[in-house]
């Protein structure tokens, strides 16, 4: 699959439509907006490039195949004075060990800590059916632009195999989209580890294996994190150990399923909760919850909100329209004590391909409470895809979108761009849910709110 296939496919037309009526946009008292141009260059982007209202994004020359990229890596701080945006920009030189070309459409970028990002990047020893890479990583710091970039290391290019497949087979890479979620990090200020999920070659279990990479760029040797007899989904640290929420290897034509553990800094590991036929968990870990919602299908969601140590941990449903194409991921966050969930759905009314985001208020019994209108949208499918992430600021709750522009040589799109935009809304602005009504057939659903 080539590139803008690919990416054509991770942001695809979402199925079903969302009808709001005649709701107004809510009016942020605080904003925030930035557009950075990136021309015909090479654009680097990753979902997890969004950090609150900081985004992260780098410009590699042209799509070309090379050695060699200069890069240069940005971070946008977004301000909510009205003043203009905290830019960091500094220069970033890829260059193959091996004399492999470096995989253009392979490049990451991710932010670590305070100052610093990772740039996550691939040679490409082999260009045919089964290519091998060498996986390699470059930490800048934005303090003073020092970078510190990994040596060739058998141990991560033993493991890197297994992950990373042809881009004309099975494995959709995807320039902008969110399958390219391998290896993952666990990050702290100072350094982080990266994890790779690694399948037994029965599909009977699955390791996470893990290396630390320090501030100077060294790899310590591969480990093995846990053994695990389903497919690591989520890892994320705890203050003591890690929070691990799988899914069981099964065969079509039995449903999907959860289990959430903790695992603890000895290797121990407790179960805390197992919910069947759900799938693509979601995990919040504000206002020290945990809060975890699975796809049952595409009008449910089934929920739940603890702490570490709850005796009982219980699920409830939510009726969400969640649809499972690509390019629909959606976030959830946990509001304080006993106050639910913030979600968004996504607005399609008038062009299957838009971007909107309704900020949506789901209490503990599953039932939409209160909403609005963000006026948050991106053009609509393929000139822009968008990226959303819902955060909290002085009481009250903000929507950060990024809207990407791609352009690729031999194609008549305009030049690429990021457009960073954040608003923080008024408590008092959410409107009160009177009627919220799925209806339709099963593959076209319409949500009637108001």
């Amino acid at each position: 699959m080539s590139t803008l296939a690919t990416f054509f496919a991770i942001i695809a037309a979402l199925q079903g439509i969302i009808l709001l009526g005649s709701v107004s946009p809510a009016s942020a008292y605080r904003s925030f907006s930035f557009k950075g141009d990136i021309g015909e260059n090479f654009l680097v982007f990753s979902e997890s490039a969004i950090k609150n209202t900081t985004v992260y994004y780098g410009i590699c020359g042209r799509a070309v195949e090379q050695t060699e990229k200069e890069c240069i890596v940005r971070r946008v701080q977004a301000d909510f004075s009205g003043g203009s945006p905290k830019e960091d920009e500094c220069n970033v030189m890829l260059r193959s060990e091996s004399g492999s070309f470096i995989a253009m459409d392979l490049i990451r970028i991710d932010p670590l800590g305070k100052d610093r990002a990772i740039v996550h990047w691939l040679e490409d020893t082999e260009r045919y059916w089964y290519e091998k890479y060498h996986l390699r990583f470059s930490i800048v710091d934005f303090s003073n632009c020092k970078v510190k970039t990994t040596k060739i290391s058998k141990d991560l290019d033993q493991l890197v195999q297994y992950v990373y497949y042809p881009r004309n087979g099975q494995f959709a890479a995807g320039f902008l989209g969110n399958s390219f979620d391998e290896p993952r990090y666990l990050k702290r200020e100072d350094d982080f580890d990266v994890l790779f999920i690694v399948e037994s070659s029965d599909h009977n279990s699955s390791s996470i294996y893990s290396a630390t990479i320090d501030n100077e760029g060294t790899v310590s040797k591969v480990n093995t994190l846990l053994t695990s007899s389903g497919k690591a989904k989520i890892i994320t640290p705890l203050k003591e150990g890690y929070l691990l929420i799988e899914e069981p290897f099964r065969s079509w034509p039995e449903k999907s399923a959860i289990t959430v553990a903790h695992i603890q800094p000895n290797g121990q590991r407790q179960n805390l909760t197992h919910i069947e036929d759900v799938q693509s968990p979601l995990l919040s870990m504000t206002n020290e919850l945990i809060g975890i919602c699975a796809r049952r299908n595409e009008t449910i969601m089934k929920c739940t909100q603890f702490k570490l140590g709850d005796k009982e941990i219980h699920w409830f449903s939510a009726e969400v329209f969640r649809p499972a194409r690509y390019g629909s991921k959606q976030a959830i966050y946990n509001m304080p004590g006993v106050e639910g969930f913030m979600t968004y759905l996504v607005n399609n009314e008038g062009d299957s391909h838009s971007t909107d985001m309704y900020l949506i208020k789901i209490g503990l019994d599953g039932k939409a409470k209160q909403f609005l209108n963000p006026d948050m949208k991106c053009k609509s499918i393929p000139k822009e895809a968008g990226f959303t992430r819902l955060t909290e600021d002085r009481g009250s709750y903000c929507l950060t979108t990024a809207c990407v522009r791609v352009s690729y040589d031999n194609y008549d799109f305009e030049p690429s761009y990021v457009r960073l935009k954040s608003r923080c809304f008024n408590p008092k602005e959410y409107k009160n849910i009177s009627k919220y009504e799925l209806v339709g057939e099963q593959y076209s659903k319409t949500l009637l709110i108001e």
